[in-house]
């Protein structure tokens, strides 16, 4: 329940910087990135259970 709350905080803070879709590609890339970092995903797994 708390993660889907972050999430939808992180969308809406994301969607008030980006102005444009170069930016928005930008900021997909850059969480794509962080998402396959091992450490993130331990840290979400933790934070689920």
């Amino acid at each position: 329940m708390l993660v889907s709350g972050l999430k939808k905080q992180l969308l809406r803070v994301i969607l008030l910087h980006i102005s444009t879709w170069e930016e928005c590609i930008k900021m997909v890339m850059a969480l794509r990135k962080i998402w396959k970092k091992p450490g993130f995903i331990y840290l979400m797994q933790q934070k689920v259970e």
